[in-house]
């Protein structure tokens, strides 16, 4: 029998395996940061050694304004507390004083929260700065228009950002379904984008792979980076306390996927065959706030989907003292089919879109596995009205999935799947998968 510890933000969970089901059991990884002396030294070396870019220098060189758009304040701080005020130096040292730099938090879909969490969210190094500070903007007045996409997305941007003579995005890089991988273009879109151009470019995110750097998605998001004109990107990977394990900068495209394999190096796991049972847990990066259901919504399920095939149990514990979520709640009712959503989302506003979007994936993975929450702030009541089973403990939840899948059912143990862990079945479990989808497909 195998004696497991998973560990998580919301405490120990002990569990008793038996061997021969314990298929993988993967800790959640600890990085070592790059060293407080270093990191001014990192940053610097990455704006002036760029990829496929001009230094900064360079390019600051003939401008008057800058415009540095910052990851917002569900996000660790490291990019705003430390990055930003460092490229600010520099662009200082380039001419262009802090009185003509507009600091753009980049909130997407996301509503303005108390002033306080903003001042603290843009830092001390931040707030002690001439510098324009600002949210993005949904308002028209404050949206510049640069035309269409070629997949036909209306390209609003905010003001500050289009009206800038150097355009300067930092933004951490993970992977995400929404669009495959956040980081690159994102900061953009929908980070500094209006409603309009948000909503067209989240439907080009259905049924997309977390991981993946191909999707329409994220390749219409870095068309209209060419298009607006994002001068350098600076993406970092960061570990689970939020600080700076690899920085990067240059052209959008190149440094984004050079820094989604850096992630890869860090937080990949490889399983050798598909799981029955997977075991995970609410965990993000430190400054994502474990709040609610949205990292199993919006990380668990489209991590479980990578490795796991339809009739799988997924396990998910933690803590989650907001509930469901706002907007979720709703929608993720078993009484909204896939069709009531799919007819709702046209209809929906900017906020409620998003929140439908999260449903359809929920539906979708509740008609493919079973979804047992072992979560102390959810009542057996509301996991029944979104179709998931309610565990006493997580040991119960195990014991009753081993006996549910019977046989040689295999159990994974991979906590903060899909908002930290990336899994991926080894070269030899995917042609399997590829051969049973084919049968699938082609039929005898």
């Amino acid at each position: 029998m195998a004696e497991i510890v998973m560990r998580s933000a919301a405490g120990e969970y002990r569990l008793q395996i038996p061997d021969d089901r314990l298929l993988a059991h993967h800790p959640l990884p600890e990085v070592t940061p790059i060293p407080s002396g270093r990191v001014e030294a990192s940053i610097r070396q990455a704006v002036e050694r760029p990829i496929a870019a001009a230094p900064l220098s360079q390019l600051a060189r003939n401008a008057s304004t800058a415009a540095v758009i910052v990851d917002d304040w569900a996000r660790p701080g490291v990019t705003r507390h430390t990055v930003a005020p460092i490229i600010l130096d520099v662009l200082n040292e380039c001419g262009i004083d802090d009185e003509q730099i507009t600091v753009v938090m980049a909130r997407g879909v996301g509503l303005a929260p108390p002033v306080e969490t903003v001042n603290s969210a843009f830092g001390p190094a931040l707030m002690g700065r001439k510098v324009h500070k600002e949210i993005s903007s949904y308002h028209p007045s404050r949206l510049a228009f640069f035309g269409y996409s070629s997949r036909g997305t209306p390209i609003w941007i905010d003001d500050a950002v289009a009206s800038a003579d150097l355009r300067i995005g930092i933004g951490i890089a993970f992977p995400s379904p929404w669009g495959g991988c956040s980081g690159g273009a994102k900061i953009l879109v929908p980070g500094a984008a209006g409603a309009e151009t948000i909503r067209q470019n989240h439907s080009l995110m259905v049924n997309v792979a977390m991981g993946s750097t191909d999707s329409q998605g994220l390749l219409d998001r870095e068309e209209i980076a060419d298009i607006v004109g994002l001068d350098l990107l600076i993406n970092l990977v960061v570990n689970l306390d939020g600080e700076m394990v690899e920085l990067n900068a240059g052209e959008v495209r190149q440094t984004h996927r050079h820094i989604i394999e850096a992630y890869r190096r860090h937080y990949q796991v490889e399983l050798s065959q598909k799981p029955d049972i997977i075991v995970t847990t609410l965990d993000r990066f430190q400054g994502y706030p474990m709040v609610s259901l949205y990292p199993f919504v919006d990380g668990c399920l489209p991590g479980a989907e990578l490795v796991a095939g339809p009739g799988a149990t997924l396990i998910v514990a933690g803590r989650c003292p907001q509930g469901i979520g706002a907007g979720m709640a709703e929608y993720m009712r078993t009484t909204y089919t896939m069709e009531d959503l799919a007819c709702l989302k046209p209809q929906a506003g900017t906020l409620a879109f998003a929140a439908i979007m999260l449903a359809a994936r929920f539906a979708r993975c509740r008609e493919q596995y079973s979804l047992v929450a072992v979560v102390d702030d959810l009542a057996a009541s509301e996991c029944r009205e979104i179709g998931m089973r309610k565990a006493a403990t997580l040991q119960d939840a195990v014991d009753q999935a081993l006996e549910a899948q019977g046989g040689q059912a295999k159990v994974a143990i991979l906590p903060g799947l899909g908002n930290i862990t990336l899994p991926k079945l080894a070269p030899a479990a995917e042609r399997v998968t590829q051969g049973e989808n084919w049968a699938q497909e082609t039929g005898p």
